[in-house]
């Protein structure tokens, strides 16, 4: 990996990281690091501080710009994690922990999500899974959302709905953009680099798999989580998810099919 440039302060407000991870692509300049964080929110009118989850990429092979972004990221992109039980309106918007399980199929990497609440008198616990080819897919084919200037000189972030630059701005230079001529991000026109730093927030809201957690608790809040891929004597694939409240530590296993690639 080249020496990496560092991330400009305007695309993060206020975040807790969490974890990163690298995803690896077949081909080797497409390879991306996934970012997991918590951060306030800067496009909802909320009354206070909102906090919401998010998940980034940033291509390994991202060397900045040659005049604009120089020394800074061109590839970094972020979405929201959405982690609710529908019918109750839980929130669960805190992002504690999160977990990469890995396969040899690439397409069927998923990943688990240890989420709490912001505010509320209930103690909750829940865990979300998520496919990281639905992450994959919102960067690589999602609509961007981008600020708007009011009259009153607030700033909405609204949909973009105009024409967007090529190559793709926030994509890998890999072997298609290579073909195009990019070599690097060193080469990237100054209009798609414009339009990367413009629009680093994804308008799609990541939903998890079967729509509502995994797991819920109610009475503990959980900050770790490992997860552990086995198969039985009964020849059934099971999740073994090891929680932690601190120095204690619960194992609760979940059958594999209720995480499909």
């Amino acid at each position: 990996m080249a020496k990496a440039p560092v991330a400009t302060c305007m695309i993060l407000a206020e975040p807790t990281f969490i974890h990163m991870d690298l995803v690896q692509d077949s081909d080797t300049s497409a390879d991306k690091i996934y970012v997991f964080f918590t951060e306030t929110a800067v496009e909802f009118e909320f009354y206070d501080k909102l906090l919401v989850s998010r998940v980034a990429q940033i291509c390994t092979g991202d060397l900045g710009g040659k005049r604009m972004l120089r020394k800074r990221w061109t590839s970094f992109l972020k979405s929201t994690l959405a982690c609710s039980v529908p019918e109750s309106d839980f929130q669960f918007n805190v992002l504690q922990d999160i977990f990469v399980l890995k396969t040899t199929k690439r397409h069927q990497t998923i990943f688990y999500g240890l989420f709490t609440q912001q505010w509320g008198k209930l103690d909750i616990s829940a865990i979300c899974i998520f496919r990281m080819q639905t992450v994959q897919d919102t960067f690589q084919k999602g609509s961007f959302k981008g600020p708007l200037a009011m009259e009153d000189s607030h700033t909405k972030w609204v949909v973009y709905r105009g024409d967007i630059p090529t190559p793709r701005p926030g994509a890998c230079v890999g072997l298609s953009a290579q073909r195009q001529g990019y070599n690097s991000s060193l080469d990237l026109p100054d209009r798609v680099l414009q339009f990367a730093s413009d629009h680093p927030l994804m308008d799609s809201t990541l939903t998890p798999i079967g729509q509502r957690p995994a797991l819920l608790q109610r009475g503990a809040k959980y900050t770790k989580l490992v997860v552990d891929r086995t198969s039985s004597l009964d020849n059934e694939t099971y999740d073994i998810l090891f929680i932690g409240t601190g120095p204690l530590v619960r194992g609760v296993s979940l059958p594999a099919s209720a995480a499909p690639g």
